[in-house]
């Protein structure tokens, strides 16, 4: 039998159809409008999402202190594949962390993507910590920024993060 906090969140869930995910991001911004639909915006969509890349979004929005955009077809915007993204889309590589959830792409309207990869770094040993450890080539990203929190391997730098070009 469910108990009473349960009860609480499920009834909180069927009120508040976005749910929010952490102090600034509600669960839109981080999987696209199929997942929303199939499981009516409740926590089932959390099984999409790596949890790191939740915290490590917030994170980079702490630091700028400023609002970024990932996913924003909720709001009206032209962004729904910015987080998770389904196995026959045909955005990205085919073995894309973004398939797995473990990825975002993010923008600002007040920072450059160069500006929010130098406030990442000048600040590494915090998403080290919870897990985030790789960024896109900014050359290939010049209007976003990528990150994810694939397992860590050897090969990376230890002092900042792996930067990979897209395939």
């Amino acid at each position: 039998m469910p108990n009473v906090a349960s009860l609480f969140y499920f009834h909180y869930l069927c009120k508040n159809p976005k749910m929010k995910v952490s102090k600034n991001f509600v669960i839109e911004e981080f999987v696209p409008p199929q997942i929303i639909r199939l499981y009516k915006g409740d926590e089932r969509c959390l099984w999409f999402v790596d949890p790191r890349i939740i915290e490590g979004g917030q994170l980079v929005r702490d630091i700028l202190d400023s609002a970024i955009t990932i996913n924003n077809y909720h709001v009206g915007g032209p962004y729904k594949e910015r987080g998770f993204r389904l196995p026959n889309t045909r955005t990205g590589a085919s073995y894309s962390q973004h398939r797995f959830g473990r990825a975002i792409d993010l923008s600002s309207e007040k920072y450059t993507p160069l500006e929010i990869i130098e406030a990442m770094r000048a600040n590494y040993s915090k998403f080290a910590e919870i897990g985030i450890c790789t960024i896109e080539n900014p050359e290939f990203t010049k209007t976003w920024v990528h990150m994810d929190c694939r397992p860590a391997l050897s090969i990376y730098p230890k002092n900042d993060f792996f930067m990979v070009n897209p395939v």
